[in-house]
């Protein structure tokens, strides 16, 4: 049960990022097609089962590396706090696509081995701590998949504005969280 906890809080924080993608599809006026979202998800699903499944090997040398893991979940959470940003320009209108109103697969593909990279050093750290990879992965792959659906709804239909800031932070919170949560479980 813990590890499906885990595995769920870590689809959820690795996938906030997809959120803010999917907003701005949709704030560029674009429809997402169905084939580029699941695009998207599988090869987020993908390399969080291998990030994790690597992890996993590296686990079955000692039971210190559970709390590598954990520990490592807590500072690529708090990474966010402690790296500075460029300053944000000031709030554009947003742009009319050159490649028409629906995301093309090309632009998708490129989303796809992006965010799939951004879930690797999370995976990496919860298989460390004990993570079982199918979980991690289906759990990364169905959050990413209707995270970055979602996201484009709520850009497309609603015009709605988030803080980039504000999903960053907050996905840096879940993953302390989760670093805490495997440190202290049992």
């Amino acid at each position: 049960m813990q590890q499906l906890f885990s595995a769920i809080l870590l689809g959820i924080a690795t996938n906030l990022d997809n959120l803010a993608i999917g907003l701005s599809i949709g704030l560029e006026g674009k429809k997402l097609p169905f084939l580029s979202n699941f695009v998207i998800a599988a090869s987020s699903a993908l390399a969080s089962y291998f990030g994790c499944a690597l992890a996993a090997v590296c686990a079955g040398l000692g039971p210190w590396l559970k709390y590598l893991g954990g520990g490592l979940l807590v500072l690529l959470g708090l990474w966010p706090f402690f790296y500075q940003k460029a300053p944000k320009e000031e709030k554009k209108q947003p742009k009319k696509s050159e490649d028409g109103p629906r995301l093309g697969l090309g632009r998708a593909l490129i989303l796809a081995v992006t965010l799939a990279l951004n879930c690797i050093p999370a995976s990496f750290g919860a298989g460390m701590a004990g993570a079982y990879p199918w979980q991690m992965a289906a759990s990364v792959g169905a959050c990413s998949f209707l995270a970055v659906g979602a996201g484009c709804w709520v850009g497309r239909y609603t015009n709605a504005r988030f803080s980039g800031d504000w999903l960053d932070r907050a996905a840096a919170i879940i993953m302390v969280l989760l670093g805490i949560f495997e440190l202290i479980a049992p």
